[in-house]
Order: C-alpha cells, then structure tokens, then sequence
C-alpha cells in the first residue's frame, strides 16, 4: 500500500520461517526495511492517513497452517490482534492515559470553512527502536481477513465467520459463513459492527464512501455505515 504522501510503500514478506514481517520501502533511497520482529505472522498492513502510523494484523498462532501438508492445523481457528506502529520518534502514543478534566472553551475566532488548506502529510520513518513503538490496538482477537484504512484514526476489519454446519447428511455449503465488517475509531478507542455477510469491500480515496460485496450484489455506502 503507498503512504499518504506517495513516497512510501509498506507490504508484508514471507520470511525464511515462513511467517510474514511488515517492511517499508523509500521511493527515495531505494532502501527497503522490516518494521515487525518476524515472530509472529504479519498481514494487512495500512498506513494511517495521517502519515504517523502503520497498522498490521499478527497471529501468534497460525504456525501450523504455513505448511499446508501439516493436517494438524486443519479446523484450527487461527486469530489476529491489531497493532499500530508509531513512525516517528517524537510522536505520542495514540494509546496514552488521557485526562479527565475539562477542557477550557476556545474563545478564539475559529477560522471560516474552508478558508486554510490542511497542511501537506509528509511520512517521516525513524526506524531506531521502532520496535519498541509497536502496540497492541484495543481491539479483540478475532479470524480477521482483511484491514483497510479510512479517515484518520479509523480502521475497518474483516472477520472471517465459518459457516455453520449442515444438516445430517447434506453436503457442506462452502457459501455460508460470509465476512463480518467491523469499524473501530482510535479517538474512542472503541469498535463497532458495521455489516453481516460482506464477501469483499473497498473504500474509496477520501475514506467517504465504502463499496462492498453481498452475495452477488454490489453497494456503495457512506463509509462504516449500512446502505
């Protein structure tokens, strides 16, 4: 996937442990890097559209499923956990205590809509120590096959749902089962479910509209919202 500012491109390699580690690779210098420590296995890698993060998934316990002879791993439910990796040095943690007192009120003049450009996102990686920058996102372990970023601070994720079992006899309907979407906010911390039954989805540019799949139909909605 490219940064915000098209001068990065973060993806997920196959390490010789055949689990998979997020790296980054600078349209500038040619140089690629690994961000995650190859422990674990890592998959869907999204930058924030802030530029400040780089969000992942990672099992820590689909070890026997990469090799696709070990029968031990089959019917084995392999689960994710969520992660953000802060890319800049000097940055906060999204995840620090926050306060609980009142803010005061703001009596300057707010500025007209419209009236300031947002200042350009430019991607700054400081890669000493980014490791100890990576962490876990409260957002509960589930089957996930899928993460996208829209807006800033917003995640949405695909949970694999198996399909239920089929009545005496009949044969297995490899249809059933389907995708559940979820959305989860980083101001709130908090994740919610936004559609049953979504095959596949995208979002568009902006992170406004989301176009997903149901079945054989087709929808475009407002983003994290049902049609």
């Amino acid at each position: 996937v490219w940064s915000p500012d098209g001068k990065w491109i973060a993806y997920t390699k196959i390490l010789k442990n055949h689990l998979r580690a997020v790296c980054v690779h600078s349209l500038e210098t040619g140089k690629s890097h690994q961000l995650s420590d190859g422990m674990s296995d890592a998959q869907y890698a999204a930058f924030d559209a802030n530029g400040k993060y780089i969000y992942f998934t990672a099992s820590t316990n689909t070890g026997l499923g990469t090799a696709w002879l070990d029968m031990s791993s089959m019917e084995r439910q392999a689960t994710r956990n969520v992660y953000v990796i802060v890319l800049r040095k000097d940055d906060p943690s999204p995840l620090a205590p926050e306060s609980d007192e009142e803010k005061a009120a703001d009596s300057a003049q707010k500025p007209e809509a419209g009236s300031q450009k947002a200042p350009a996102v430019e991607v700054k990686i400081d890669f000493e120590n980014i490791d100890q920058r990576i962490l876990a996102l409260p957002i509960p372990a589930r089957s996930y096959s899928g993460l996208l970023a829209g807006k800033t601070g917003t995640l949405f994720l695909l949970e694999n749902v198996p399909a239920p079992p089929p009545p005496p006899g009949a044969p297995p309907d490899f249809s059933a089962g389907g995708r559940t979407l979820h959305k989860f906010d980083l101001k709130t911390r908090k994740t919610e479910k936004v559609l049953d039954g979504v095959r596949e989805f995208e979002l568009s540019h902006n992170g406004e509209k989301m176009l997903y799949r149901q079945g054989e139909r087709w929808v475009i909605s407002a983003s994290g919202a049902a049609p």
